[in-house]
């Protein structure tokens, strides 16, 4: 006997456990399911019609006209007198319009019949649904998106909820504040939605209704997908700032913590890094309108006073204020391309030179960069950002190569770019060496339609190929830099060995060049002293041993430069200059301006000069890539 009330007693147990799951789930489908006869009321009217438009006929009415349940402090009233006046919705047999009733299949089909929307366009039967029953959200929806069909008002957009005027004294009744800034939602509960993302309908800046969660917070998945964060620098290498003076043409918000504060358009905005303001947390800036910028007074740019898309966040990192522009990847393109490219070498090659920077983008977004809680900087440690303005052609590029990537058989291509080509491209691998063997995807080539038959790793053939002995047309050849030379003295490269890497070499006996890559770039060379010997590679360090400043570096067109710190390129070959038995220094040989890796612009811009598409040049450059949408 004391077993089966035992027994019993777990049953029942069991029984409460499922009833309260189901209890649970109930509420969970009607918290997300209904739909009130008001919200609908919202939804129809404002399809068609400005908030000021429904208060104003509402305003028309006498208290007395109203039915009984519907009063002038309502938040529904306009749009339930709306609705009513239009034939969509109507009161029942007692005059009452019943604001808080679900939704029901009976007011669904008079809806439907003033719409002259019929059953058969429908995906669902109306034939069992009893009248008085509750009309799914979804089945609404899908009337709805009928009626609308040929609205030009009614979109689809996702919001990330942060605050609702539940949550924040600086918001009014029914508002919501969303990564878009603040949009109205009158009628529909948003509470259980803050700190995640939303599907919605909208209309301007109102919400009409929840289409559904979305499962991951923007910044999440946007991270991944089309938000990039650019820590700003306050002078070149340096990102701590300690002032702050931020305004916009637009009005704008700063959100820290549970406060948010409201400024009108042309209002400064100024912090310390020592403002206690930070002990909230982040500082968030945004435009209330998503099309607004913002102007960093505190900064200058070349383009003088620099403005934003996006949000910019304040932060106090390591006791020091660090500025971070959180911008959507596209305007990130176009605010890269005009410091990147001259506009003026074409669309084709701007639209190149795009999917370039996107590339380089999202292979930054699974990195920090130096640390900082950015993905990159704005200067050309990665790429440099809003140095100039984006303008009409670099937002068209970026906009007419939306979402293009490269990627290869490892992942997204190693997008590099360079100024100008001495006629053939490198490897990173050839440009970037350190003394080790690496595997590569990636290719080089000569920039000429025509076929050319020479081993660049030669000696005797690369001073050919500089020389011009053969008579080939190469895209770039007409361009100031494809060819130069300088002198430089014994003196200077002594002074530059000291300098870079510490070595006493003494009196310089002889340079030797040890290794060639396969575009010609040299790997490393020997540079012997009566004291010591040094051997230097990659070609940056190399262009920095024979710097040019102080002597005349002179084009192939006949332009002097007498102030650059390093050579044009790592693309040359050296002529000993001897005197009296005595060697005074060499004579540089060499072409292209840049390291000669990946994609050349000017000839990206010679390509589309000749009539090639974006597509058709970032083949030629990367061959072993294939263009992406993502």
């Amino acid at each position: 006997m004391k077993r089966f009330w035992i027994q019993m007693g777990i049953l029942g147990a069991a029984i409460s456990i499922l009833a309260a799951y189901y209890v649970f789930l109930r509420m969970q489908w009607v918290d997300e399911e209904v739909l009130y006869r008001a919200q609908i009321a919202r939804m129809l009217a404002l399809m068609q019609y400005e908030p000021e438009e429904c208060e104003k006929r509402f305003a028309s009415y006498e208290e007395s006209e109203l039915p009984s349940d519907i009063s002038k402090d309502n938040w529904y009233g306009k749009y339930a007198i709306t609705a009513m006046d239009e034939g969509w919705m109507g009161v029942s047999e007692d005059g009452l319009f019943y604001p808080g009733d679900v939704f029901s299949y009976k007011d669904l089909k008079e809806i439907m019949k003033a719409f002259y929307i019929s059953k058969e366009s429908l995906t669902f039967s109306l034939q069992f649904c009893e009248n008085d029953a509750m009309v799914p959200k979804s089945r609404w929806y899908e009337v709805f998106r009928l009626i609308a069909v040929n609205s030009q008002k009614i979109k689809k957009d996702t919001y990330f909820v942060y605050e609702t005027s539940a949550t924040s004294k600086k918001l009014q009744p029914w508002q919501i504040l969303t990564e878009q800034g603040v949009k109205n939602a009158e009628g529909i509960a948003l509470d259980q939605y803050i700190g995640s993302s939303i599907e919605v309908y909208t209309v301007d800046d109102h919400i009409l209704g929840v289409l559904c969660k979305v499962q991951n917070k923007p910044d999440e998945s946007h991270t991944e997908s089309s938000i990039i964060r650019v820590i700003l620098h306050e002078k070149e290498g340096d990102y701590e700032h300690e002032s702050v003076q931020i305004t916009s043409e637009h009005d704008f918000y700063v959100l820290c913590g549970q406060d948010i504060w409201k400024h009108d358009a042309g209002q400064i905005f100024e912090l310390s890094k020592k403002d206690s303001i930070f002990e909230q947390g982040d500082i968030r800036i945004k435009c209330v309108q998503p099309e607004g910028k913002i102007q960093l007074l505190s900064l200058e740019r070349a383009c003088g006073i620099p403005e934003y898309n996006g949000d910019i966040i304040l932060q106090s990192f390591n006791d020091h204020m660090i500025l971070i522009n959180e911008v959507h990847m596209e305007d990130y393109v176009a605010g890269v391309l005009p410091g990147e490219m001259p506009m003026s070498y074409g669309m084709e090659a701007l639209k190149a030179q795009a999917v370039c920077i996107r590339t380089y983008a999202k292979r930054s977004l699974t990195t920090n960069f130096k640390g900082y809680p950015a993905h990159v900087d704005d200067t050309v440690s990665t790429q440099v950002y809003n140095n100039q303005l984006a303008c009409k052609e670099s937002i068209q590029a970026a906009a007419e190569t939306k979402g293009m990537v490269l990627k290869n058989s490892k992942g997204y291509t190693p997008t590099y770019f360079f100024s100008t080509s001495c006629g053939h491209t490198s490897t990173p691998e050839d440009v970037w060496y350190d003394g080790n063997k690496s595997e590569t995807v990636t290719s080089s080539k000569f920039l000429t339609n025509e076929s050319v038959d020479l081993n660049l790793k030669d000696e005797a053939q690369f001073r050919s190929f500089i020389n011009k002995d053969n008579p080939l047309n190469y895209f770039e050849e007409e361009l100031p830099w494809f060819r130069w030379q300088v002198f430089i003295s014994n003196e200077m490269i002594e002074e530059k060995v000291k300098e870079q890497t510490g070595s006493h070499i003494g009196q310089l006996l002889s340079v030797e060049i040890l290794a060639r890559g396969e575009g010609g770039v040299i790997k490393s060379l020997l540079i012997k002293g009566d004291e010591e010997e040094e051997v230097i590679m990659g070609e940056y360090a190399i262009r920095k041993i024979f710097s040019p400043k102080g002597a005349e570096l002179r084009s192939h067109m006949g332009m002097i430069e007498t102030e650059w710190n390093v050579l044009p390129s790592g693309y040359f070959y050296l002529d000993a200059l001897v005197e009296n038995d005595q060697c005074e220094g060499y004579l540089v040989h060499g072409g292209g301006y840049g390291h000669g890796c990946g994609l050349s612009q000017n000839g990206a811009m010679k390509m589309a000069e000749l009539g090639k598409k974006y597509d058709e040049i970032l083949k030629y450059f990367f061959a072993d890539s294939t263009i992406v949408n993502e």
